[in-house]
């Protein structure tokens, strides 16, 4: 049975507590709390470890030692320990049979126990406790060998420990079997179970690096073997292949190691077979950088995906947020420079997944649309279907998330949707209505393409299609505030499209924005950065987050910032980021827009409702046009307004004003593009809330004759036509 609307219990390991060192101390204070910053949450488990390093008869002391430090910790002594505890040390690599048999005959059951009343004299009366952790690695002295008797004793000392430590008064001990995550080891792993008696807890260590027995291409599926690892591991759905079968080749999918491969699925059903509860102990993304991409926030929404969907209960995810030296799994301190992996881990472990129902993700290709959908269910769940451009993508798929709970259940459709607009269907398949109260409905909170959220907030009450369109290449609008700064951005787009950030003056608008533009097309999409920007200099950094060199250069992911926009300042840039960093441009405008030429001047104050665009318009003045097409630029909603002057030979006469809407457009509640005149100004006197245009078509206005000299100024103007669609207040 899928669990996929669970929580799962959040664990860490950010370094350790050292009640000794002031200094080092801090420094763990510090990353527990980037951690909790980013997580949105404290977690609740954490790592911690008999120093290996020590001989058997120290691991009291060390016991004491490291629980007091964590007892002095006002972040750590809140968290329930998972405590490493090596069956062998650093002085007995080779003899390690005869350290299992030595645990086994109760040699070392004094220590066993004293370890255990060492933590819970600190007040730590949970533990769990992991004998022998990652005991398939030969990289560890404790490591289960490759023959059958070292392998037996490994088995029987394990059983002796758990007997030992479970009986200590006072302490809840929990004992953790648990492997090592890999794609070869020399026995067949599960069949070296201790059994159910002396195991509470299954688990895995896994993290994202990857290793691959070949370079079968699973997202084409179609015999293609890709030509480098690079552009293997640049494809997110190989990456997940691997995660869920690490030892799959062409030839064999999901197992070409006889056998003798370890996956977490592997674990999963291990653990459900036998009745356990399942657990991460360890679990990090990034590492050394070589195996796989540093920044990758494909690994823990698989990684939730997958243990939401288990079918056992997961006692704990304990996420590595440190560099210990194997390879640098920080995420949550900025100098580690993985936002996108932060930003995931948040979303798919912290506060933000708690009550959660956990994502979907159907079809294959390389572009996503993400479907952020709700339920009121009654008697089963939502069901419904999706196509994309008339073409259905997975197969009939179900909501979990409660409607009333405010918050929504992403679906990521896969394809290969191209460039352009796109019409989203979703069908509503299992209505049902059985009196107040009791009415299963579907709600479609919103959908994203590229950069482009389109807030659809669409229920439906009755089974039936309701069509959205949208389009990735249209126009991207962050931030809030009169004043607007537009990017101008384009990529050369490989395996994923480029992403970034911006901040004006140092701070951040937005978030993380994806161009779909194509730069060898000569396409740019837009950006628009809204804020408080008074006129004058600004400082605009852009900082490209997701760069892939996949060894040639039609496999190479490139930003380029084509130019920047400020009120009538329109700055051509034409810089390219061909590698993560950061790129800064000084841009200086004035949004005032001047037309015409003469002593006189008419002034109009313009803003706009923006949808996939900005609202354009002309201006006529007894019938002849002054200047070309205008671009409104200030938010209505924000209170903004943009400044026109037309400028000529008034005084003396009466003139007749033209302001005529051209590309009006519609998309439903919330996406609407609209114009307005906010005041018109004329021989000293002003105005205000001349026209709202809703619709393609001119709002009139009569301007006196004034006198020559005071045209300049304003005077009443009073609107005598406007076609349907428009206002006057």
């Amino acid at each position: 049975m899928a669990n996929s609307s669970a929580v799962i219990p959040l664990g860490a390991m950010v370094g350790g507590p050292d009640g000794s060192d002031p200094v080092a101390n801090a420094g763990y204070e510090a990353a527990f709390q980037n951690f909790t910053r980013t997580m949105g949450m404290a977690p609740k488990f954490m790592n911690g470890y008999i120093d290996l390093a020590k001989p058997i008869d120290q691991w009291i002391d060390n016991a004491g030692w490291t629980s007091w430090s964590w007892r002095m910790s006002p972040t750590a002594q809140n968290m329930i320990p998972v405590l490493g505890l090596p069956m062998a040390t650093n002085g007995d690599w080779g003899r390690q049979g005869d350290v299992f048999r030595a645990f086994a005959a109760g040699q070392h059951d004094d220590v066993l126990r004293g370890v255990i009343k060492a933590w819970g004299a600190q007040g730590f009366t949970e533990l769990y406790i992991r004998p022998g952790y990652e005991m398939n690695g030969s990289y560890t002295p404790w490591y289960m060998g490759d023959d059958v008797k070292t392998q037996q004793a490994f088995v029987a000392a394990f059983r002796h420990i758990s007997d030992v430590v479970r009986g200590v008064a006072g302490v809840d001990v929990k004992v953790v079997w648990n492997p090592n995550v890999q794609n070869w080891n020399p026995a067949d792993i599960v069949a070296q179970y201790p059994g159910d008696g002396y195991v509470d807890v299954i688990a895995g260590d896994l993290y994202s690096p990857m290793v691959p027995r070949d370079l079968y291409d699973w997202a084409r599926n179609n015999g293609t073997v890709d030509a480098s690892f690079a552009e293997w591991s640049a494809n997110p759905v190989n990456r997940a292949h691997f995660w869920s079968y690490p030892a799959a080749s062409q030839w064999a999918p999901q197992d070409d190691g006889a056998g003798h491969s370890l996956s977490l699925l592997n674990l999963i059903d291990m653990a459900r077979a036998h009745g356990e509860a399942f657990a991460l102990a360890e679990t990090g993304a990034g590492g050394p950088g070589t195996s796989g991409p540093v920044d990758d926030p494909a690994f823990p929404q698989w990684l939730a995906t997958t243990l939401a969907n288990a079918g056992v209960p997961v006692a704990f995810a304990n996420v590595w947020d440190i560099s210990p030296g194997d390879g640098d799994w920080r995420f949550s301190d900025p100098a580690a420079g993985k936002p996108l992996e932060a930003a995931a881990w948040a979303k798919y472990f912290g506060s933000t997944a708690q009550g959660i129902a956990l994502p979907a993700t159907v079809g294959l290709g390389t572009d996503t649309v993400v479907l952020h959908m709700s339920q009121d269910a009654y008697l089963a769940d939502a069901q419904f279907t999706v196509s994309v451009d008339g073409k259905q993508v997975g197969g009939t798929l179900a909501v979990q998330q409660p409607h009333s709970s405010g918050k929504s259940q992403d679906f990521t459709l896969r394809g290969n949707f191209g460039p352009g607009a796109h019409t989203v269907a979703v069908n509503f398949l299992n209505d049902v209505w059985g009196g107040a109260g009791r009415d299963r409905n579907l709600y479609v909170d919103g959908i994203d393409m590229g950069s482009q959220k389109l807030a659809t907030a669409a229920g439906l009450y009755s089974n039936g299609t309701r069509s959205f369109v949208l389009d990735p290449s249209a126009a991207v609008t962050a931030g809030s505030g009169p004043d607007r700064i537009v990017l101008h951005m384009s990529e050369d787009r490989y395996a994923a499209d480029a992403v970034f950030t911006a901040t004006v003056d140092g701070r951040p608008i937005g978030g993380v924005f994806t161009t779909v533009a194509s730069h060898a097309a000569g396409a740019t999409q837009d950006f628009v950065l809204l804020g408080n920007f008074a006129a004058g200099l600004h400082q605009v950094a852009i900082t490209f987050i997701n760069d892939v060199w996949g060894g040639s250069a039609a496999a190479d992911r490139n930003l380029y910032v084509d130019g920047i926009s400020f009120g009538n300042t329109n700055q051509a840039t034409n810089t390219g980021l061909f590698s993560n960093g950061t790129k800064t441009f000084a841009i200086t405008g004035d949004s005032t827009v001047k037309l015409g030429s003469g002593t006189d001047s008419i002034v109009l104050r313009i803003s706009e409702d923006a949808w996939q665009g900005d609202a354009q318009f002309t201006l006529q003045v007894d019938g002849k046009q002054v200047g070309g097409t205008q671009t409104a630029l200030a938010s209505h909603a924000a209170g903004g307004a943009q400044t026109f002057i037309l400028q000529g030979t008034f005084a003396g006469a009466a003139h007749d004003l033209a302001v005529s809407f051209l590309n009006d457009g519609y998309g439903g509640a919330g996406a609407d593009r609209n114009l307005y005149v906010d005041s018109v100004a004329y021989g000293g006197q002003t105005r205000n809330a001349v026209a709202s245009l809703w619709s393609n078509g001119s709002a009139h206005v009569a301007l006196p004759a004034v006198a020559a000299g005071s045209a300049t100024l304003v005077a009443s103007a009073i609107v005598t036509d406007m076609l349907p669609g428009s206002a006057m207040s």
